[in-house]
């Protein structure tokens, strides 16, 4: 699974900022917080190619890459407190 996530956020990556795409990476944000991997190593995995597509994408100013810059800080959040918690 962990596999086809990660092939699946690098594809998301280049296309993001089309607003067609958005809605896409909203949901992955968002499937991502509430359905999380099990294992803290995959977990950091996740949260890693999430701040690589912030970072990739902060350079476009349009609304939709605004948008989806926050859905990704909410689910880097979410992932990053997920891992604080297993860690106590």
């Amino acid at each position: 699974m962990l596999g086809d996530m990660e092939k699946d956020v690098n594809g998301i990556i280049f296309a993001t900022c089309a607003p067609k795409n958005r809605e896409l990476v909203a949901r992955v944000c968002r499937y991502l917080s509430e359905c999380p991997p099990k294992d803290t190593k995959s977990i950091e995995i996740i949260i890693s190619k999430l701040v690589e597509m912030r970072i990739k994408i902060q350079p476009f100013r349009n609304d939709d890459a605004l948008q989806t810059i926050n859905e990704l800080s909410e689910a880097i959040s979410a992932l990053s407190n997920l891992v604080k918690e297993e860690c106590k």
